[in-house]
């Protein structure tokens, strides 16, 4: 899968993306301007508070509890990005 197909994908479920991009300087002008790489610099997950609340506080029905050393490591990566408001950084 490349990568516009990727954006296809998170955007169709709802996602908001954000694309890397580098300075690049125009041989002939010199001038210096934005270009976007096939890259993500970020995504937001597209959860409600209800649905936030309900994967990160221990009383929802989705919580994802640290049982093992997988899921402790899951819910650390899942609190992270509720903690950065939905934001996933790549």
């Amino acid at each position: 899968m490349d990568f516009k197909q990727r954006c296809v994908l998170l955007t169709a479920f709802g996602c908001e993306i954000n694309q890397e991009h580098e300075y690049r300087t125009d041989k002939e002008t010199g001038a210096r301007a934005e270009h976007n790489v096939n890259l993500f610099r970020n995504i937001l997950l597209p959860f409600t508070a209800q649905e936030w609340c309900s994967i990160c506080m221990r009383e929802g029905e989705d919580y994802l509890g640290g049982c093992c050393g997988n899921m402790s490591a899951m819910q650390d990566i899942i609190q992270e990005v509720f903690r950065n408001s939905g934001f996933i950084s790549c």
